[in-house]
């Protein structure tokens, strides 16, 4: 399929761009956190994300394949649609490995990453939707993307206010393109996101106290383990579906 080909070389493409200009995401000051000798991010890494990249986008792709063939349609309307999501799904997969391993070192999601990836993901879900829509009034399975990223924000905003919560705002701004993507799926895909984010959130740091590598008011990096529940949720709904 030629979204198959397109999502895989957005998904690696926005990986490498990421660690291309990596110092001038992270920042000079907070750049020597990261233990990188030099002023460029390691060959290596820039490697290890284009493959997790890669892996996340052809998930996506192999559990959604047996669906999409299933409902081929000749209308060039729904093909835009779907190589709209596609794209939008493989901006997130692309960013995700940076994002996971920035959040681990520096205790933060950095805004270069997240707020130009949420927006190319809300215009391709807008696109997605008009086109989906021939250009009328979307119904509300292809409003349901933007729904949840606007339900999903306002829940992390809620709990970000409440103090000693843990949670940053870089974690409240990820629910956007988050919601978006889960969306696109189903209600259940965008709940099941948020409980298994969170589950393995707790999980993780359970056993970090366990082990006694962390105390119990020493912060936790939740983007991961939010971005890990956005994936699982959606990769494995789509196997279920296609299993049912």
């Amino acid at each position: 399929m030629p979204d198959a080909f397109l999502g895989l070389i957005v998904a690696i493409g926005v990986s490498l761009l990421i660690g291309a200009f990596a110092r001038k995401i992270v920042g000079d000051q907070d750049w020597p956190l990261l233990g990188w000798p030099g002023r460029r991010a390691p060959l290596r890494w820039q490697i290890v994300t284009a493959v997790v990249a890669a892996v996340l986008c052809g998930g996506y792709l192999l559990s959604r394949g047996p669906v999409a063939e299933a409902a081929i349609d000749p209308q060039p309307m729904l093909t835009l649609r779907m190589a709209a999501q596609m794209t939008a799904v493989a901006v997130l997969a692309g960013a995700t490995p940076a994002l996971a391993y920035f959040d681990v070192r520096l205790h933060r999601l950095p805004d270069r990453i997240v707020l130009p990836m949420t927006g190319l993901v809300l215009l391709l879900a807008g696109v997605g939707a008009l086109t989906g829509a021939g250009f009328a009034l979307p119904a509300p399975e292809l409003l349901r993307p933007f729904l949840a990223a606007i339900l999903l924000a306002g829940l992390f905003a809620v709990i970000y206010l409440i103090p000693r919560s843990g949670l940053g705002l870089g974690d409240v701004k990820l629910m956007l393109p988050i919601g978006i993507i889960t969306g696109f799926s189903s209600w259940l895909t965008v709940i099941g996101a948020v409980y298994a984010g969170v589950l393995f959130a707790g999980l993780a740091a359970a056993a970090l106290l366990v082990t006694k590598r962390r105390r119990g008011t020493d912060p936790i990096a939740y983007g991961p383990f939010l971005l890990l529940g956005a994936w699982t949720a959606v990769i494995g709904s789509l196997w279920l579906s296609v299993g049912s």
